[in-house]
């Protein structure tokens, strides 16, 4: 849920889209890695799920809502595996460049090429990796949705 005082249409310019980084070290980033927000919307209600502390040490949403922004990683660049926290899906939609991502499940590892127009989907508490596996630079538009949700247990 979205807080009330919130407008109902928001348009973000391209120069209010400012350069993030986690609040703490994140050990599973692979340089050259630069992440940008354009939007940051909470509501009211706090994220009460046991990783919420987690989120928050990396800089995570504290509360119910979303956040977008754009990630370009340059050729090499992305995350190495790492678990998402119970309280979050994140949609990505490829601008441009070549990438692959890995990601368990059921104890299988499984690895899917991307390009752009590709739409990638990682559900809470997910297992993954994903790389740019080409030349040019990989370029992602991201939204992340905070919910409060079951733990996910590993």
């Amino acid at each position: 849920m979205l807080p009330a005082s919130s407008p109902p249409v928001q348009v973000v310019p391209a120069s209010a889209i400012r350069p993030t980084s986690p609040a703490a070290p994140v050990e599973y980033l692979r340089p050259p890695y630069a992440i940008a927000t354009a939007l940051a919307v909470e509501s009211d209600v706090p994220i009460t799920t046991p990783d919420a502390a987690e989120g928050a040490r990396r800089g995570l949403g504290v509360r119910e809502g979303l956040q977008a922004g754009i990630v370009e990683v340059g050729p090499g660049g992305g995350e190495d595996w790492h678990r998402h926290l119970s309280y979050y899906d994140i949609v990505i939609y490829v601008v441009m460049g070549e990438g692959v991502i890995g990601w368990e499940e059921e104890g299988r590892v499984e690895e899917a090429a991307f390009g752009p127009g590709d739409v990638i989907v990682i559900r809470p508490g997910a297992r993954n990796w994903w790389r740019n596996a080409g030349a040019q630079p990989l370029r992602l538009f991201w939204v992340a949705h905070y919910h409060n949700s079951p733990a996910v247990t590993e």
